[in-house]
């Protein structure tokens, strides 16, 4: 079962694309970034409905979701930090990107916290327990060994800053990229 705020536009590009996973990664990988972080949620990223870039990164995350369910169910040595992204209808027929972390699993479906506080959902706020189904994701990440696995999204977004910020918002997270 999912949650019915989902509806049937779970899977809609036109979205808003939350920078929450750098620092949701950040703090889950690194506990003295965590504390540097202000206690609001962070800015909202607008992305438009035909980012190229964030489609095909969508469309990856989607296709190797198995990758991530794997590694959930049996988590090797060195694993933590699972989270995933999930799109959520808003009332203007967009959706709003989320980011979920102490995620299980279920036949369908997916389970996490709610590890931001969305702009355009009301109701919705930090820690609310939430029930999605698997059509919903649209990203996923963990940090195996500190490598940041996952994130399509995320390396979007990344790829768009200038090095020197990538490397200094990478570092601060206390991850490593994988290639």
């Amino acid at each position: 079962m999912h949650d019915p705020r989902f509806g049937p536009h779970g899977h809609r590009l036109c979205r808003r694309v939350g920078l929450v996973l750098l620092l949701v990664a950040a703090a889950a990988a690194s506990p003295s970034f965590a504390q540097r972080v202000p206690a609001p949620s962070p800015p909202v990223v607008e992305v438009a409905a035909e980012d190229v870039a964030m489609e095909r990164a969508v469309a990856a995350a989607k296709a190797s979701l198995p990758v991530f369910v794997a590694r959930l169910r049996s988590p090797r040595a060195g694993d933590g930090s699972f989270a995933v992204k999930v799109a959520v209808p808003r009332a203007d027929g967009g959706a709003e990107h989320v980011w979920l972390g102490r995620v299980a699993v279920g036949a369908d479906s997916l389970r996490g916290t709610l590890d931001n506080d969305p702009e355009a959902l009301p109701g919705w706020r930090i820690g609310d327990r939430v029930t999605a189904p698997r059509s919903a994701v649209t990203d996923w990440m963990f940090v195996e060994r500190g490598v940041l696995r996952g994130a399509y999204t995320t390396r979007v977004l990344l790829s768009r800053m200038t090095p020197d910020a990538r490397r200094r918002l990478v570092a601060a997270m206390g991850v490593r990229l994988d290639r």
